[in-house]
């Protein structure tokens, strides 16, 4: 039996940041959650075409949908 998939967990780990935290840029959420910009930005642009998270096109800050 093998672990924890890694991009899972830093998924989860996003989503529970923007539950707790509220919109946050991709800075903000890369920091957090000890991601590179860009590995963060691919988890999130994942998260965005899945419905789960959505960027709010003014402020450049991710949010969790209301699903």
């Amino acid at each position: 039996m093998t672990g924890p998939v890694r991009s899972v967990s830093q998924a989860f780990a996003i989503l529970r940041l923007l539950a707790e935290s509220g919109a946050l840029t991709l800075s903000n959420i890369g920091r957090s959650v000890g991601l590179s910009p860009s590995s963060c930005l691919n988890l999130l642009k994942t998260l965005v075409s899945e419905g789960a998270v959505e960027r709010e096109r003014a402020t450049k800050r991710y949010r969790l949908t209301a699903l």
